[in-house]
């Protein structure tokens, strides 16, 4: 055998090796690990030196990291470079991961930042370097996504070495990673702080652990005076187009002080330039959906622990039980199958420190989190017990059911409510209402008959509002014969109150599951999730509706469409602007929205005429902008009510046969489209960074690639 046949033959033999998986010889093993290995570790080398000539390229780096506040911290320092005319890319992860640009004196523009199949990993910062690099930024931002210490020191001590760091606060959180101690926890997070770098942190009860870190790093640590933020005035935090934590607004000021900024320059360009995070504590405009109702929506996902959540709750000034119950308060909670603890913690807030008149379960894993609702509810109920001293029993189960009573916010007490609840949905006269009511017998039938009879002259109630005048009636009367046994059974002595107590138990567990609703189409859109929670509140009501525990997954187009509610706003009154500039920037956005809801196109138009009646005199110029806007947003022909539901229910058996298919046939082809999606989100990327793409295009593509990998996106092109 010559040369050329030992060759060949060789050949074959380690080419059976990748096909073959027995009958190897060790030197061929040993070959293929070091070969893959060899392969691993180029690749590895090749992505860490891109991310270091990317670093090389950017003049100033500043990173952020922290327990709280981070991602919002973030974005007040992107609005600080943005209106100093840099040209900036800021990274944050907040509640979606999110990268914000902006070029020489433009306004900024998000965009999603795209995560194979929506997991994080640290390699995602080289793209966000490399995007920041072929923009030419002058200043790039970034927030840690990293947990574990050893992906923090390689970020930070690797590839960005931050020319300046900011840790907003070391609270425990994620302690299955970085705990299980609070101290512990701020030991981790101390790993953000560079070697030799300048670090602001605004930690109050861990500071001694950051300046060890410093000190061992040789690092600058500068601790402002957290109380000054305490004396922040509220004109300036309400210049802000959300509530902002002071603290977290003192950070930014010593930032910008660091620079040599003025602090009446950053108060007024802060808050004209920031782009909040979709999951910052923001109240968003009232919107008017079918039967009159009027919703308002206050994002407190971002609150993903019990001390946060009831910060934002009293911030809201949503805490006080005896306030207006005509208001309605909903509660939305997006529910997440990978956050069984979190689940487990958000029942126990909803049973033990929340109180609503409507709760919404979406998202993931819904018959999981209403089972922890249960037993939640079960534990809060069996922590009732009668007193030890007799003398007290009677007034402890008074207070109790006082407090549950009011726990219980769609429950009317007292003829005073029924009236306002009646009047509310009825359109009529409250007192006039009051008074029949305390003179009627609590007979269901009579006395829903009897609030009907105040309808205003010349109108017929709608099912509706009888449907809703039947419930808050029969919820009255529930508590009025509820209150009547209590004062029966202490009339009795001890036995009648022990089983008085008994049958609070099973009263309150039933009333209260009732008022719990779980959504179970986890890619319901957020206008139908909108349309669906303002039906289940009475008619003519206003309803404040609360997001809580999460924002990915069903949340996400919900909170987004709110978000959008806000935008659309702000370009009316940019429309209503008596500069020309500025009302065009206001009808680009609006036509770049595309197809408008019904509650979208009423917004525009309220607004709009709004301006017009308070603005008389307004030039002909503006009035006629103003006018073609009404007439773009005016109501087309509405079909007849339930004309949409019915034709969704008789869907052809073809497109029924194509929904049936798409499920099992999406789970198989995904694993191929997520390649697909991953390589197309980099070109579109790298096609923003060099102004191939326009900025409403890029952040249209980037949002699609993003949703698609949620699920669903077979059925949407099969069957539309």
């Amino acid at each position: 055998m010559n040369t050329w046949d030992r060759f060949l033959e060789n050949w074959r033999i380690w080419g059976e090796l990748w096909f073959s998986p027995g009958g190897n010889t060790l030197p061929q093993l040993l070959a293929l690990v070091a070969g893959v290995t060899m392969f691993l570790v180029f690749v590895g080398c090749w992505r860490q030196w891109r991310a270091r000539r990317a670093r090389r390229a950017i003049p100033l780096v500043v990173g952020g990291w922290g327990t709280r506040g981070k991602s919002g911290s973030e974005r007040k320092k992107a609005a600080l470079f943005n209106a100093l005319g840099y040209r900036m890319l800021s990274k944050s992860t907040g509640c979606e991961a999110m990268f914000v640009t902006a070029y020489d004196y433009e306004e900024s523009r998000e965009y999603y930042l795209f995560r194979p199949h929506d997991k994080a990993t640290i390699w995602e910062q080289c793209s966000v370097l490399e995007i920041a690099e072929n923009m030419q930024a002058d200043v790039m931002l970034w927030e840690c996504m990293a947990l574990q210490a050893d992906y923090v020191r390689i970020l930070q001590q690797s590839w960005m070495t931050d020319d300046i760091s900011t840790i907003t606060n070391t609270y425990p959180d994620h302690e299955d990673i970085q705990g299980p101690s609070g101290h512990d926890v701020s030991e981790a997070i101390a790993n953000f702080v560079g070697l030799g770098a300048t670090v602001i942190q605004t930690e109050q009860h861990f500071q001694p652990v950051l300046r060890e870190f410093a000190r061992r790093r040789g690092a600058r640590l500068i601790e402002p005076d957290t109380d000054m933020a305490d004396l922040m005035t509220p004109d300036v935090l309400a210049r802000f187009p959300y509530t902002v934590h002071p603290k977290n607004l003192a950070l930014t000021f010593e930032l910008g002080m660091l620079l040599g900024l003025q602090d009446g320059f950053m108060i007024k360009e802060i808050a004209d330039h920031v782009v909040p995070d979709l999951g910052v504590l923001k109240t968003y405009p009232e919107i008017h959906v079918a039967g009159g109702r009027r919703l308002r929506f206050s994002n407190g996902c971002s609150a993903n622990e019990r001390a946060g959540t009831m910060n934002n709750w009293r911030r809201l000034k949503l805490d006080d039980l005896e306030g207006d119950r005509r208001e309605w308060t909903v509660l939305v909670v997006n529910n997440r199958a990978d956050r069984v603890p979190r689940s487990k913690v958000f029942a126990s807030i909803l049973v033990d420190d929340l109180a609503a008149h409507r709760i919404f379960l979406i998202g993931s894993n819904l018959n999981g989190l209403s089972g922890y609702i249960e037993e939640a509810l079960d534990a809060r109920l069996s922590r009732l017990v009668l007193p030890a001293k007799a003398e007290d029993r009677a007034g402890f189960l008074r207070s109790v059911l006082r407090r549950d009573t009011a726990a219980l916010r769609f429950l009317c007490r007292t003829p005073g409510e029924l009236a306002g609840r009646g009047a509310d949905i009825l359109q009529a006269d409250p007192e006039a209402l009051a008074a029949s009511i305390e003179a009627a017998a609590p007979d269901l039938e009579a006395m829903v008959g009897l609030v009907l009879t105040h309808l205003p002259a010349g109108q017929v109630a709608t099912e509706e509002q009888e449907r809703a005048v039947r419930d808050a009636v029969t919820g009255y009367i529930a508590v009025l014969a509820h209150a009547g046994a209590l004062e029966a059974a202490i009339a009795d002595g001890d036995a009648g109150l022990a089983a008085w107590l008994d049958s609070h138990r099973t009263w309150y567990r039933q009333w209260f599951l009732s008022s719990v609703q779980a959504v179970e189409n986890y890619y319901i859109k957020g206008p139908d999730l909108i349309r669906l929670v303002g039906s289940q509140c009475p008619p003519n009501a206003r309803v404040h509706v609360l997001g809580i525990q999460n924002i990915k997954g069903t949340g996400l187009d919900f909170a987004e469409r709110w978000v959008r509610q806000g935008d659309l706003l702000r370009a009316v009154e940019r429309v209503c602007s008596r500069d020309a500039l500025v009302q065009e920037k206001g009808l680009a956005f609006i036509r770049e929205c595309g197809k408008q809801e019904d509650f979208e196109r009423d917004l525009i138009r309220r607004k709009a005429q709004a301006f017009l009646d308070e603005n008389p005199s307004v030039d002909y110029g503006t009035r006629r902008v103003i006018n073609d806007l009404l007439a773009s947003a005016a109501e087309p022909e509405a079909p007849a009510e339930g004309a949409a539901v019915e034709a969704a229910k008789a869907e052809g058996p073809r497109k029924r046969v194509l929904r049936l298919i798409a499920g099992p046939l999406e789970l198989v082809l995904d694993s191929f489209a997520s390649i697909w999606r991953a390589h197309r989100a980099r070109v579109v990327m790298r096609d923003i960074s060099n102004g191939r793409v326009a900025g409403k295009k890029g952040v249209e593509m980037l949002k699609d690639l993003t949703g698609a990998q949620k699920g669903g996106w077979l059925s949407k092109k099969l069957v539309g």
